[in-house]
């Protein structure tokens, strides 16, 4: 009896679960869709290329990627977004600054800007640098007004 009670409501509960996956989002028609060419497009006007130069440090190498780039003479690039005149948003390269040389950001020109980290965020791996002038001819990421997201759209919570 007890096996046929657990069966009745295990297919009840899935039933559900069904039906509220396949129910439409309550202003479906009204959300409007992303421009995800837009968003590439301001994403990559605000991209700066950052080096990192990596260095020996009491005759000890850098670790991982950064002792490769050392061999290869060339300094370790991740990407940036300029979110300020003088900010940049990046991944955190997680290296200690023992390691590290000088942190550049590379302009369309050629041109390269010091910079220096200014912020790091405990909780995402983001670092937050600062370079020693505006950068010219660089956009910063422009963020608008967040959509208000419906109280029905997590029916859970």
């Amino acid at each position: 009896m007890k096996f046929l009670l657990r069966i009745a409501v295990l297919t009840a509960v899935s039933a559900l679960c069904r039906a509220q996956e396949n129910a439409p989002f309550p202003d479906e028609k009204n959300v409007p869709k992303p421009d995800y060419e837009k968003i590439l497009r301001d994403l990559k006007i605000s991209s700066v290329p950052v080096l990192y130069e990596p260095m020996f440090d009491n005759n000890e190498p850098p670790p991982g990627h950064f002792a490769e780039c050392m061999k290869d003479d060339r300094p370790y690039e991740i990407m940036g977004q300029v979110v300020a005149p003088d900010m940049i948003l990046a991944n955190d390269p997680a290296i200690a600054s023992r390691f590290v040389k000088s942190v550049r950001v590379a302009l369309p020109g050629g041109e390269l800007v010091a910079a220096r980290e200014y912020a790091l965020f405990p909780k995402a791996p983001l670092i937050l640098l600062k370079t020693e002038k505006p950068l010219a001819g660089i956009e910063p990421l422009k963020f608008g007004q967040a959509a208000e997201i419906p109280k029905k759209a997590f029916p859970s919570v």
